[in-house]
């Protein structure tokens, strides 16, 4: 059985966690997302419910998904195109259109607040991979064609918004030539520390440390883009604790979060211990690169990102919280 967390009008969590059996009070609100998808033809991707779906069997309709009380919006909307459509869609070629508020039981909608996405893609859905059965069959539909389809009553009522609230959103995707995974472009450097390594304290010196981690950064965001990038900033650098001559050190760089022209990177030091194998982590940083050409200026990064898992995803989260804090920054002068 789901459970929902319940939010007010101000999109503000009451701190109120349900049973999707149980009653939502009045001027409380449960999370759900609608997931629209936009091909480069402008054409949008319906599906038509199965007889044996709960919500609106037979309706022509956008995947749709209720989030889980532990669920971000951007976690439902990726997790619910993954299990109606058998896909992983680019993370990067999304965005909130809308946020609505619903009570209408006759639509199908009761104390609903349902973000509205859209994904700008050329998606190839498989719905024999899909675990949840929730389409019967799925279609590509110009704008007019799916206005026609809620006119002759075929369209879940519940989307009657998508001419005022979809339709005229224009195109905001980056067009990339492709797509990479997380995997594709992890970056890895295992050494011993030696004398030119260690401090006056007989520690790791910290500038040391930094300049690998600007490298092996720097490789896992070559690695995505299949081009040269150069470091524009450095945030979160985080000294958990010291390492001392002869320790083995291993770092790890991810590709967590792709914009226009910028890639940002998480790189994770670890210490390893020789007997056990075990980890400890000494240190974590997150770089922005921004990809660069022949002559040293910024252009778009080729490849947009494809999140395969829950930690992949949670970090995309963050990147994106990050970005915002940036641009703030940015916009605010300090």
């Amino acid at each position: 059985m789901e459970k929902w967390r319940l939010y007010d009008r101000e999109m503000r969590s009451s701190g109120r966690v349900i049973d999707e059996t149980e009653e939502i009070p009045e001027g409380l609100f449960h999370a759900a997302a609608d997931v629209w998808i936009r091909n480069g033809e402008g054409k949008y991707l319906l599906g038509r419910r199965s007889s044996l779906s709960t919500m609106g069997p037979l309706y022509m309709a956008p995947v749709h998904g209720n989030a889980l009380s532990t669920e971000s919006s951007f976690l439902t909307a990726y997790r619910k195109v993954q299990e109606t459509l058998g896909i992983n869609i680019p993370a990067d070629a999304g965005k909130v259109v809308e946020t609505l508020f619903l009570d209408d039981p006759e639509k199908g909608c009761y104390r609903e607040m349902r973000d509205v996405w859209i994904f700008e893609c050329e998606a190839a859905p498989r719905l024999d991979l899909a675990p949840v059965k929730e389409f019967e069959s799925i279609g590509w539909y110009t704008a007019d064609e799916v206005s026609a389809l809620f006119g002759s009553g075929e369209a879940d009522p519940s989307a009657a918004y998508f001419a005022e609230t979809v339709a005229p959103v224009p195109g905001f995707a980056v067009k990339r030539l492709g797509y990479k995974t997380v995997s594709e472009s992890v970056a890895e450097l295992t050494r011993i520390l030696r004398y030119p390594d260690i401090n006056g304290q007989h520690r790791l010196f910290g500038g040391k440390l930094l300049e690998m981690i600007d490298e092996i950064g720097a490789i896992a965001a070559m690695r995505h883009a299949g081009m040269n990038v150069t470091t524009v900033s450095i945030e979160h650098l985080e000294f958990k604790r010291g390492a001392f001559l002869n320790d083995m050190i291993v770092l790890i760089a991810k590709v967590t979060h792709v914009g226009k022209s910028s890639i940002e990177v998480r790189v994770d030091t670890w210490m390893e211990d020789l007997p056990s194998g075990r980890r400890t982590i000494i240190n974590r940083a997150f770089f922005t690169e921004v990809c660069i050409n022949a002559e040293g200026r910024p252009v778009p990064v080729p490849y947009g990102l494809i999140l395969e898992t829950e930690s992949e995803k949670a970090r995309w989260e963050g990147a994106e919280k990050r970005v915002r804090q940036r641009k703030k920054a940015k916009r605010e002068g300090y």
